[in-house]
Formats: structure tokens, C-alpha cells, sequence
């Protein structure tokens, strides 16, 4: 029989129970309570209103635009859709905001409402993003419930409609651009 002393044999049951607990952490690393929030509907209509800021968007023939008729950008239209849309939530941090909606940013929220048709698909109201940029506060379809969401929604959402039409030079680069190619179709034609 092998003989060992009382340090290998010490040193043995450690690296088993070292073993052990790292086996129990990357067990519970894979489990995430990270739960998805998604719509069952195309959104067709967004209102968004924080401080002063009060404005609507309006799906039309698979374009964004203004309730002043101006098109907004895709990229932007596209990203603030997305964000109503899909909803990770990290979990909740207060199962009221009470007395703490100082504490949240929900005294001064960014408040979001997406339709498809008539119907309410989404309701949030956002507050403070975190120190890390990458998550906020938020309450989702009415709840009082305070939970912590994974994206910069309320950056995304907090654009301004100047921020998020297409500037007026594109528009008019894109009208001349159409008219050049035809007037040269046509003097091409001629020859």
C-alpha cells in the first residue's frame, strides 16, 4: 500500500474541494434570470414623451415618420422599435417605487406607449440609467414593480424628433439625385 504523508493527503482533499466548488459555480453561471419580454404584434404606432418632449411615430408602408410628416431615419426607427420591442430583464430591484421613485430616476421618466392597430402592445416608464451605462430602470405595462433592464433603452428612446428625422439635406440630395438620373437616362437616350 502507498503511503502518504499528512501534507499530500492535506493538500489532495483541497484541490477536491476546490474542484468541487468550481464545478457548483459554472453550474449556476449557466443558469441566468434573465427573462425576454417581447411583443406578440408588429408595432405600428410609438408615443414618447419625457420633459418637454411629446411626440408620436407612425408606420407607413414600411416606413417611420413624424405626426409632422417627416420620415425618420431608418437606423433610429429601427433601434427604438426594437428596444419597445424586446425587453431583457435583469430582475427587480423594488417591488414598489413608493418613495423611491428619486432614487430610480422615475420622477423624471421617459414614458414609451407601442400599438399595433388600436391595441396597447407595451407601456414603460423609464428612469435612471445605471452607473454602467449598459442597463436602467424601468417599469413595464403598468406594474408598480421597479426592475432593472439590460440595453441603453432610455438613451435610445430619449431622442428628440430632430434627432431622429432624416435631415432635410438628404432628402433633397436623394429628390436630386432620382431627377439627375433621369435627365440622363433621357440625354443618354438622345445620342
Amino acid at each position: 500500500m502507498i503511503k502518504l504523508n499528512k501534507t499530500k493527503i492535506g493538500l489532495l482533499a483541497a484541490i477536491t474541494v476546490l474542484l468541487a466548488v468550481c464545478i457548483v459555480q459554472s453550474i449556476s453561471a449557466n443558469r441566468t434570470n434573465v427573462k425576454l419580454l417581447l411583443t406578440d404584434e408588429d408595432i405600428s404606432f410609438v408615443s414618447i414623451k419625457f420633459g418637454e418632449q411629446n411626440f408620436t411615430m407612425t408606420k407607413n408602408e414600411g416606413a417611420w415618420y413624424l405626426a409632422d410628416g417627416r420620415k425618420i431615419q431608418d437606423s433610429r426607427a429601427n433601434a427604438i422599435v426594437n428596444s419597445i420591442s424586446e425587453i431583457k430583464v435583469l430582475g427587480t430591484v423594488a417591488s414598489s417605487a413608493g418613495q423611491a421613485l428619486e432614487k430610480y430616476g422615475l420622477d423624471s421618466p421617459v414614458m414609451v406607449e407601442a400599438f399595433s392597430g388600436n391595441r396597447q402592445l407595451r407601456s414603460l416608464t423609464l428612469g435612471k440609467v445605471t452607473a454602467t451605462g449598459s442597463q436602467c430602470y424601468a417599469s413595464i405595462d403598468g406594474k408598480q414593480s421597479v426592475l432593472l433592464v439590460q440595453g441603453a433603452l432610455r438613451t435610445t428612446l430619449e431622442a428628440t424628433p430632430d434627432e431622429i428625422a432624416v435631415k432635410e439635406e438628404k432628402q433633397e440630395e436623394a429628390a436630386e439625385t432620382s431627377q439627375d438620373d433621369g435627365s440622363q437616362q433621357q440625354n443618354d437616350s438622345l445620342i
